[in-house]
């Protein structure tokens, strides 16, 4: 019996551990109101624990948007961001750097407008910045993607970014829009840190490294 003495909304499932030994699992997802200046206030409504992964559009072209919370283990504490990055003037501008603060936890992300390699004679060449104001912190904006020649070649921590494999496009190539603070002219073809603040998905890494494998007592 499961006395909910919070205003959050629980979730209570079994599970089994690596020695197959059950034990049930307690989720209290709480929904709060942020207000600029002051402590996190308990909003009204309080959303429902997830179920299933949900991504922005399609798991296969885009990013993993809210984790499930059928969590059974969690050792530590995730802190994700659905942000928007804004220019510091309000106004359109070529880039930034944003920066994001959680207790002692600090990220920044250098941000820039639309911005593409080029084919010319002499190789390729990184067009002028398009200004804008504001650009969504998604990985979708980050380094990652899939090579245009061969699909089975992707960015392991990101397939769904671009500038991966750059080398093996016929045509011009959007450049990231989220960097490394550190960064501020990509080099053509050169590997870099994919940006964001969002969950990882489960077919990524680093999550993917840890799902395991087939043993040989598994197949037999």
């Amino acid at each position: 019996l499961l006395r909910n003495q919070t205003p959050f909304v629980p979730l209570q499932f079994e599970s089994i551990d690596k020695k197959l030994q059950r034990f049930g699992v307690v989720v209290a997802k709480g929904t709060f109101d942020i207000v600029n200046g002051q402590r996190l206030r308990i909003s009204s409504e309080q959303a429902a624990p997830v179920l299933e992964d949900q991504y922005f559009d399609s798991p296969a072209a885009s990013s993993l948007r809210i984790d499930s919370s059928l969590s059974a283990y969690k050792p530590a504490t995730d802190v994700l961001v659905e942000a928007t990055a804004w220019s510091p003037s309000g106004k359109p501008e070529r880039e930034w750097v944003s920066t994001i603060q959680a207790g002692d936890l600090v990220k920044s992300i250098r941000v820039t407008g639309p911005r593409t390699w080029v084919r010319t004679l002499l190789g390729r060449r990184l067009t002028d910045i398009e200004p804008v104001e504001k650009v969504d912190v998604r990985y979708e904006k980050a380094f990652g993607g899939v090579s245009a020649a061969d699909p089975l070649d992707r960015c392991a921590e990101n397939p769904v970014g671009t500038g991966y494999a750059a080398g093996q496009y016929s045509n011009d190539v959007p450049c990231p829009q989220l960097l490394p603070p550190e960064i501020s002219v990509p080099v053509f073809g050169r590997r870099m840190k994919p940006m964001g603040l969002g969950p990882i998905a489960p077919s990524w890494n680093p999550r993917a490294i840890h799902s395991g494998n087939y043993t040989e007592a598994w197949t037999q």
